[in-house]
């Protein structure tokens, strides 16, 4: 546990997490479960701080910074920056230009946390991603995801007129007139 606070404290947090994950299983053998969970409880933020490094360290790397956030929410759904870790997954997909990946990613983020502060926020990225990428059906459902989540924020009379405009570009007349 000394180790892993010293690698965290250097601002190793990779290392400072497989320092906590070893000490967390040692600990278990042991049958120390008050040390084992407080390791165990360090393991997220870790993970979490190694990512938001990895993306001070080299921004470019976006795939990658992808796959870290996405490894936070993967493993350790609970914790209280999942939410976060998620949609910086989404942003990090859309910076790589992987448009399906970054709205599978916002989606788990409006389905898993429906709730948190950033799932409207995330809503109107999958409609934003969906339209830059020229998929006009797929823009025009999430605009009206978008207008039926937050019937009473202030983009959603333009979110409803987005929505019918795409189902027309995309040939949908019949559902363009219905909206």
């Amino acid at each position: 546990n000394e180790r892993a606070q010293v690698f965290y404290r250097a601002g190793d947090f990779a290392a400072a997490g497989e320092a906590f994950e070893e000490a967390a299983q040692v600990a278990r053998r042991a049958g120390v479960d008050s040390l084992a969970r407080q390791a165990e409880r360090a393991l997220p933020v870790c993970a979490y701080r190694a990512a938001e490094a990895a993306v001070t360290a080299d921004s470019t790397k976006h795939e990658r910074h992808a796959e870290l956030f996405e490894q936070v929410t993967k493993r350790w759904p609970e914790y209280e920056h999942a939410p976060i870790a998620q949609y910086r997954a989404g942003l990090a997909w859309l910076d790589a230009g992987r448009t399906s990946e970054a709205v599978r990613a916002l989606e788990v983020l409006t389905e898993r946390w429906p709730k948190h502060k950033l799932a409207r926020e995330a809503r109107l990225r999958i409609a934003q991603s969906w339209e830059a990428a020229g998929e006009d059906a797929r823009a025009s459902t999430a605009w009206l995801e978008y207008a039926n989540r937050h019937p009473g924020d202030k983009d959603a009379p333009g979110a409803w007129l987005r929505a019918a405009d795409l189902a027309d570009s995309a040939g949908q007349g019949a559902r363009a007139d219905e909206l």
